[in-house]
């Protein structure tokens, strides 16, 4: 089955559990007779509902697969499968919310974040209506922490409701606590961290071990394993799944900044730019302050962290980091890291689902959003 077909199949599997899932618990707090109970809940079904692009949840299932020695095709039958699909589908969407706040973006698929959603839905009650900007702004956003942790909960429950055995339940707990949060906000901090760097302070290596915590545990590492903890060659496939994750989350990454910077907002949802406005260092605008020299190598300073940086002066920032040879050289190293990702797969034994993983990686290296 042709790649997008897959991820489309997944994103409805998705869909369907996530439905399933909100409407039973709208049945739990249907005794709350507060209406901001039903209300936040409506929010986030919302906010969850939203398509992504599957690819977590889809590695869920090659972990299990793999794990297991079955095709891809029977383990989305499996309850614990498909529990463990909809946990990390939502854990994404949580850790989503959390992004957004802290890089202030307004766009997310398409649509108004969820703490601008909530702040246009706050501006609709009447009693909002004489609170400044300012502090609406602020309480939106602490609305969104508060709907996280609930969302927290949700994603807990669900965990708590796997029908696994002791030892698999251990291994699921210790790869979320470890994986998908210890690792992934270690990477996030270091990453927050150099947005406050100057330039010539920033360092690539730190950048792409940012990178390699962040993204590479959460979106690849994690869900790889997760699936894998459903069967019996989970220590076997566990090391193989490790290093691929990493080397496939840095590509991923470095392809998202290239996105970022020279994307279709209608193919991405997002406006270009974001990045730069936020200050991150990114191997395009690393390589670029390394090339530039004089009044140019100044200017990019500059616009780097600009809150209101203009639409001129991001297109200037995209024709010197195409002209100077930036991109090109960021394009190669993504390229460097789609052949370490096959590289680690070669001692396992050829199957469709190794094919898939291999598959994966070079569609992330040329995707467009």
């Amino acid at each position: 089955m042709e790649l997008k077909t897959l991820l489309q199949q997944v994103q409805e599997y998705s869909s369907q559990d996530a439905a399933e899932y909100f409407r039973e618990y709208h049945e739990r707090v249907a005794d709350i007779s507060d209406p901001w109970a039903e209300r936040v809940i409506t929010w986030l079904e919302e906010y969850c509902s939203r398509s992504g692009k599957a690819l977590r949840p889809l590695l869920v299932g090659v972990g299990a697969a793999m794990s297991q020695q079955i095709p891809l095709a029977e383990v989305w039958q499996q309850a614990s499968v498909r529990k463990l699909m909809l946990a990390v589908e939502l854990n994404h969407k949580r850790l989503l919310m959390a992004d957004d706040v802290a890089d202030q973006d307004e766009l997310r698929h398409g649509a108004p974040s969820l703490h601008v959603f909530i702040e246009q839905e706050l501006r609709k009650m009447p009693h909002y209506a004489t609170v400044s900007d300012e502090v609406l702004t602020h309480l939106a956003r602490s609305f969104t922490e508060v709907a996280g942790l609930w969302l927290q909960e949700m994603i807990t429950d669900i965990l708590m409701s796997l029908e696994v055995t002791d030892s698999e339940r251990q291994t699921i707990n210790s790869i979320f606590r470890h994986h998908t949060f210890d690792m992934t906000a270690t990477g996030w901090f270091t990453l927050l961290d150099q947005n406050f760097l100057s330039l010539a302070d920033a360092d690539e290596a730190t950048f792409l071990e940012g990178l390699r915590l962040q993204t590479g545990e959460y979106t690849f590492v994690s869900p790889l394993l997760l699936g894998a903890a459903l069967g019996e060659k989970y220590q076997e496939l566990k090391p193989v799944y490790t290093e691929y994750g990493q080397q496939a989350g840095v590509l991923f990454q470095i392809t998202d900044d290239i996105i970022g910077l020279f994307g279709d907002p209608k193919e991405t949802g997002k406006p270009v730019g974001n990045d730069l406005r936020e200050g991150k260092k990114t191997l395009l605008v690393q390589y670029a302050y390394q090339a530039l020299q004089g009044e140019d190598r100044s200017q990019l300073s500059l616009l780097l962290g600009k809150q209101n940086i203009s639409a001129a002066e991001v297109r200037w920032v995209q024709s010197q980091v195409k002209n100077i040879g930036a991109e090109d050289k960021t394009r190669q190293k993504a390229a460097d890291y789609l052949q370490k990702a096959h590289h680690s797969l070669q001692g396992i034994t050829e199957t469709n689902e190794r094919l898939l993983l291999e598959h994966i990686a070079q569609f992330i290296l040329h995707r467009t959003q």
